[in-house]
């Protein structure tokens, strides 16, 4: 059978001839570290039925992630291998002038650098590409391979007299507000980030005392974890509701996320778009997050204003990003600034109200960061 071949790194050339019947793989393995960062993330072997002397593999990587180095793992220095990385692509390849064949374990380990921009959670890196070849040439079938992945959080900090600090839980934000409109659909869902940093964390769960407030996933072991929190409005007459999520853990500060329902009663005219600030300031130091502000969105109409607020930067979050206001006084948005991995200097940003009901008008707020230097 002809052989196939495959330019893979520069000079270096994969030429196999297929044959059938083996399953070795590769496998992901799982790093962490903190956005901005350089991570090591390990990739190892599993041998099959059929030996193999030469491998590739490419992985794929989430959007402004890129591959910074690949080093030889302890499997393919065993085997005296030498490793060839094309960054471009993401793309490995382990491969040797001698014929030894590759036993399992970590056959490279790749630098991963993830942008300052990254926000905290779990990130999934898939290998595909894969080509394996045997010492006389003849390429492996292989089998499935196993995703990598990289969790990304908050740094560990630092307590005094104690070298293995206990578990600290986080949420991303502490408070979440949700409108309705009496009669009127349920909310959008809204998302919650939940996690951890010092030692290992055990089984977590969260709790409410409202009927109308759910939290899915109400417990687990994993941090961190996107949980999706959701409202239903359906019954409710027009008010102001409010409850509190709890998330818990053993040996861990429980940490709580207030919850806001504002439901506006069903009435008919022409509203107005009045916002309270129109322009906000942070200030901070190197590594911590500002206080959270508030923006108070006013309906001085006499109709239903519907609005959504928009803007640009990742290190700026809000919530509710959209609701519906009766005449009554209308809900707060909160905005939160993660400044983790941002250096010092000043930050800007623009973020812009539209009401479609009160004629396509529209209020932009400016927002103000500066970030200090540690000293």
């Amino acid at each position: 059978m002809k052989p196939i071949c495959v330019s893979l790194i520069g000079a270096v050339t994969f030429c196999a001839s297929a044959v059938q019947g083996s399953s070795p793989s590769l496998t992901g393995g799982k790093a962490s570290g903190a956005p901005g960062a350089t991570i090591t993330l390990p990739i190892s072997f599993t041998v099959g039925s059929s030996a193999v002397a030469a491998l590739q593999c490419s992985l794929t990587l989430p959007s402004g992630w890129s591959v910074a180095s690949a080093s030889v793992g302890t499997a393919a220095k065993a085997a005296a291998k030498s490793v060839g990385i094309n960054k471009s692509k993401a793309l490995l390849i382990i491969y040797g002038i001698n014929q030894n064949n590759i036993s399992s374990g970590v056959v490279v380990d790749v630098g991963v650098t993830v942008p300052k921009t990254a926000k905290y959670g779990v990130y999934s890196v898939p290998i595909g590409g894969v080509v394996l070849s045997a010492a006389n040439g003849a390429t492996v079938a292989p089998g499935a391979s196993v995703s990598g992945s990289i969790t990304l959080a908050a740094p560990k900090a630092a307590i005094a007299g104690s070298e293995t600090p206990g578990p600290v839980l986080h949420i991303s934000v502490p408070s979440l507000v949700f409108t309705a409109l009496e009669g009127g659909p349920n909310p959008d869902v809204q998302t919650l980030l939940i996690s951890k940093t010092g030692s290992s964390l055990p089984e977590w769960s969260a709790s409410n005392t409202q009927e109308w407030l759910t939290l899915k996933p109400s417990q687990g072991e994993e941090a961190p974890l996107l949980g999706a929190v959701s409202v239903n409005s359906q019954g409710l007459g027009a008010g102001t509701y409010r409850d509190v999520i709890t998330v818990a853990a053993p040996d861990s500060e429980p940490v709580k996320v207030d919850v806001e329902l504002a439901v506006s009663p069903a009435v008919q005219g022409r509203p107005s778009l009045r916002v309270q600030s129109r322009e906000i300031s942070f200030s901070t130091i190197e590594g911590s997050d500002p206080a959270a502000q508030g923006v108070l969105i006013d309906n001085t109409g006499s109709g239903l204003l519907r609005w959504t607020a928009t803007h640009s930067q990742l290190w700026l979050n809000l919530t509710p990003t959209h609701g519906i206001n009766g005449s009554t006084a209308g809900p707060t948005m909160m905005m939160w600034v993660n400044a983790q991995g941002l250096t010092p200097g000043n930050y800007s940003d623009v973020v812009t109200i539209r009401a479609q009901d009160a004629g396509e008008s529209a209020a932009s707020i400016k927002v103000n960061l500066t970030v200090r230097a540690t000293r």
